[in-house]
């Protein structure tokens, strides 16, 4: 039945250390897969009540084969040219822990049916009921390529000579 298939799912979340416990949440999230051009499957939050709980998302800036087409370089110069496609970019984030309790995922649980004995700095009763919520950044979540995208950018600044300044966006021309 469906509520046993999203608590096979839960646990293979948790598993997958895409899940963790709480002892509530704000909002609650749907569970929904999508066929990929390979026939794999994407998990997919339905995350339209928790991206009401945030302002609008900044506008991303990505490159495109335009931007790409774009770039002038003088004779005798060199380009160096890098970009970063990680397969399941926001599954390989977690999301701020202040954060999970936007994403809870169907159905409380009873601590002790899933061998959680403490949260945080508290003990907890098996039988107190708990919330498994999804901590990592959910595909579905209006803010998720924002917060993806500003991370890699974090990560291909720190070296050295990378900067906004020489950064191939959209619709930019670049002169080296």
């Amino acid at each position: 039945d469906r509520r046993q298939r999203q608590m096979c799912i839960r646990d293979r979340l948790q598993s997958a250390c895409l899940a963790r416990y709480a002892l509530g949440c704000e909002c609650r999230v749907g569970m929904f897969a999508v066929k990929k051009k390979n026939d794999e499957l994407r998990l997919v939050l339905d995350c339209r009540h928790s991206s009401c709980q945030f302002t609008e998302p900044p506008k991303v800036d990505l490159a495109s084969g335009q931007a790409f087409a774009s770039i002038e370089v003088e004779p005798g110069e060199q380009v160096y040219l890098g970009n970063v496609d990680i397969k399941v970019a926001f599954y390989a984030m977690e999301l701020p822990g202040k954060l999970f309790k936007y994403f809870g995922l169907p159905h409380d649980v009873r601590a002790g049916d899933v061998g959680i004995t403490q949260l945080v700095d508290l003990t907890i009763h098996p039988d107190t009921r708990i919330v498994p919520v999804f901590c990592a950044i959910p595909a579905g979540w209006t803010h998720s390529l924002a917060v993806c995208q500003a991370v890699l950018e974090g990560l291909a600044r720190q070296v050295e000579g990378v900067n906004a300044a020489n950064a191939l966006v959209d619709l930019s021309l670049i002169h080296i």
